[in-house]
């Protein structure tokens, strides 16, 4: 199961998969502001980028891919480590942050939303920058999301306090701990709705 979650190289399986191979640039040069950047990929007027942890916790990477989104011609879309490319979620991609209503999902990963690998970077090791991110992801203003790809994620960040005997401080943001421990009583899905009416409110959604 650890080699089935996506990555790069995945990421540019599915594009191929999606629009063919031909179709699909891999690490186009780029020039903003005299330097050049190398997005992952890109299929037309879109760049496809796969987003590692660095991404959430390196300022000079946030800094890149800001630049990317906003002195571009192009659509830019960022898909993080933790979240997987399945049909909801390719759907999610290209029916609404893309407008191409005709698309159709393809079965790829078969692998769960969150921080479910063994080795994988917790959002404890996020910037502040980078949690503001991480919210965005969780997309809370969109119930449909957060029933197929939000609440997966925060699930799996209760789930791996009790799986790998972390402490809270080494999974979740400082921030949220105080509300995380505000309960006398753990329940799992009790604690996800908890923590999603928190996210609400502190980041003004």
């Amino acid at each position: 199961m650890e080699n089935l979650y996506l990555n790069e190289e995945k990421l540019g399986e599915f594009l191929s998969a999606i629009f063919g191979k031909s179709a699909v640039e891999k690490h186009p040069h780029i020039k903003l502001d005299e330097k050049i950047f190398k997005p992952d990929y890109r299929v037309g007027n879109t760049f496809f980028e796969f987003d590692g942890f660095r991404h959430f916790s390196n300022p000079s990477n946030m800094l890149r891919d800001l630049n990317l989104n906003i002195k571009t011609n192009y659509s830019v879309i960022q898909i993080p480590y933790f979240i997987q490319l399945d049909n909801f979620y390719q759907n999610y991609i290209f029916k609404e942050l893309l407008d191409i209503k005709n698309f159709k999902s393809i079965e790829f990963i078969n692998y769960p939303h969150g921080f479910c690998s063994k080795k994988i970077v917790y959002p404890a090791a996020f910037c502040s920058w980078g949690v503001r991110l991480f919210v965005g992801y969780l997309n809370l203003e969109d119930n449909n999301y957060i029933e197929h790809i939000t609440k997966p994620i925060l699930r799996s960040l209760f789930e791996a306090r009790i799986s790998t005997g972390l402490n809270i401080c080494e999974i979740f943001p400082y921030g949220w701990i105080e509300n995380i421990l505000s309960s006398e009583k753990f329940d799992l899905e009790s604690s996800v709705e908890r923590l999603i009416i928190f996210l609400k409110k502190e980041y003004n959604v």
